[in-house]
């Protein structure tokens, strides 16, 4: 009986790459699941150099705020650079390492315009942070991950509210002895009613 074979190169017209799913490369692919079609509906421009490409995508503003990424964006919400098809880079590093220099050997980069004391009151924090996008060398400091952790609003230590929205201040803020770590008494109240519930229902 004969099988049918499918075709070990991208059948797109001019395509040399291997085939990967439906008789097309895996850039051909995602292309025709986006647009419904194989070829350049808005042909790319032309760029003399892969930094003119690179800062194509950012919107530059004034050199003491956030220059924002626009081209795509990771799960957490990161800009990515592919500079070829082998070699991808997080935008904020690509920009730092050929504005600045090579990132110092043991150091990630931390987003000055995010830290606690100059953290702006548009940011929402986690995936959706505007600052994340921010590719402007001036606001980029290299620093150890512990130190990086410690200077986030995401950092436990520097969190305002609890993750349901409660203040950690006043009559709502209470220090677990043991740990000592902050928690809030709104949401503690309501998990010892809950807990209570549970017995009722139990007996």
């Amino acid at each position: 009986m004969l099988r049918f074979l499918p075709p070990k190169t991208c059948t797109v017209e001019d395509c040399d790459r291997d085939a990967t799913r439906r008789a097309m490369c895996e850039m051909h692919y995602r292309r025709w699941m986006r647009t419904g079609r194989t070829g350049d509906a808005h042909p790319r421009p032309a760029f003399a150099t892969v930094e003119e490409r690179f800062w194509s995508k950012v919107d530059v503003q004034g050199p003491d705020e956030c220059w924002l990424w626009t081209g795509a964006l990771n799960d957490k919400g990161y800009g990515r650079f592919s500079v070829d098809a082998d070699n991808g880079f997080y935008a904020h590093i690509w920009s730092y390492t050929h504005s600045v220099g090579p990132v110092p050997e043991g150091m990630t980069l931390d987003h000055e315009c995010h830290n606690a004391a100059t953290r702006r009151a548009e940011c929402a924090g986690g995936p959706a942070c505007v600052h994340r996008r921010c590719v402007n060398p001036a606001h980029l400091v290299p620093r150890t991950a512990a130190d990086n952790t410690n200077q986030s609003m995401n950092s436990p230590g520097n969190r305002t509210h609890c993750p349901s929205g409660h203040p950690y201040a006043g009559a709502n803020l209470r220090i677990n002895a043991t740990s000592g770590a902050r928690q809030c008494r709104t949401c503690g109240n309501e998990q010892d009613r809950a807990r209570y519930r549970d017995l009722l229902a139990a007996d």
